[in-house]
């Protein structure tokens, strides 16, 4: 592979990544930024198929709702950067006819903008299948891993 050079102002000959170079490049950056993604949803569908912690929701339902949260959970940029992990419980709210009510951390992963990524995927999730109850409480945990 040929590289672009370029003079600097102290006279030192550097190489510069030609055209080829900078897209790949670019490539494997948003490659990894959709890894990570995927990441954390395989692992919150995973720990979806737990049954749920309240005793009157079906598991399927949970599941399904859990399942719906990974699809829109995006790992942090800056747990990313600072190489941070956690576990957040949430307790997703739902009226009667499936709409949000509200999204409450129950435990802590101990880092905010871990516990606030769990928060808005909740929210960026809804509207969600309609519940057999009038106001059902889903309870489940999002792991944040890299």
């Amino acid at each position: 592979m040929f590289l672009n050079r370029r003079v600097l102002k102290n006279n030192k000959r550097t190489p510069v990544m030609g055209a080829t170079a900078a897209m790949i490049f670019k490539w494997r950056t948003t490659m990894t930024s959709f890894a990570n993604v995927l990441k954390v949803s395989a692992l919150v569908a995973s720990l979806a198929a737990v049954p749920a912690l309240a005793d009157d929701i079906a598991p399927t339902y949970t599941h399904e709702v859990l399942t719906r949260v990974a699809d829109h959970a995006v790992y942090p940029r800056v747990a990313m950067v600072n190489s941070e992990e956690g576990v957040v419980t949430v307790a997703v709210s739902l009226d009667a006819s499936g709409n949000l009510t509200g999204v409450n951390v129950l435990n802590s992963s101990g880092i905010p903008s871990i516990d606030l990524a769990a928060i808005q995927a909740a929210k960026d999730a809804a509207p969600y299948p309609v519940p057999t109850g009038d106001n059902t409480v889903v309870k489940g945990k999002i792991r944040f891993a890299l």
